[in-house]
């Protein structure tokens, strides 16, 4: 047997190739060169068949933060994707349910605020293929952010992301002398 890879003759000479080096989209043909132990007969190639490329796995990540909204959100890669070819995972991320927006693996406290509900997935390509990941979600907690300065509110954290402000029966005053006893 003879080896053909992208049509370049190949040192093996046995009746299979091992391709695990071999890049994607590579031309594999086989030569078979027949003999009775005497004499060779007539060569015949096979026809060609172009190396398919297997796509990466699919990360699974989750998130992280620490301090909530007062230091950064990571996205956390708890088991990574696999290939036979170099891998490179880029990050997208949500906020509130917004526009999808490219970033590093972690977002900074300046990006996020108290009561976001934040959402990450991982793509990762071999430069062929493209697999995303699972939707990591993440509420972050309530805090100064959501702050209204107002006695007569109650702060809460919407479940789709974002603060609230809702009335509540504690005695405040709302600084109109019109409205009378504020309750």
């Amino acid at each position: 047997f003879a080896w053909l890879v992208n049509g370049q003759l190949q040192t093996e000479a046995s009746d299979t190739l091992e391709t695990s080096d071999l890049a994607p989209e590579s031309s594999i043909a086989c030569q078979a060169v027949p003999s009775d132990g005497f004499a060779q007969g007539n060569h015949k190639l096979s026809e060609s068949i172009t190396l398919g490329n297997n796509p990466p796995t699919a990360p699974v990540v989750s998130l992280e933060s620490i301090e909530g909204a007062d230091g950064p959100v990571t996205c956390v890669i708890i088991e990574a994707s696999t290939d036979d070819e170099p891998v490179t995972t880029t990050f997208t991320w949500t906020i509130n349910g917004g526009e999808a927006f490219e970033a590093g693996a972690t977002l900074t406290d300046a990006q996020v605020s108290h009561c976001d509900l934040v959402t990450c997935q991982a793509v990762a390509s071999d430069g062929l293929s493209e697999v995303t990941s699972n939707t990591a979600e993440l509420s972050l907690p309530l805090g100064s952010d959501c702050d209204d300065g107002e006695l007569c509110t109650t702060e809460t954290c919407k479940p789709e992301g974002g603060c609230a402000h809702e009335a509540n029966t504690l005695l405040c005053d709302d600084g109109n002398a019109c409205t009378g006893t504020d309750q």
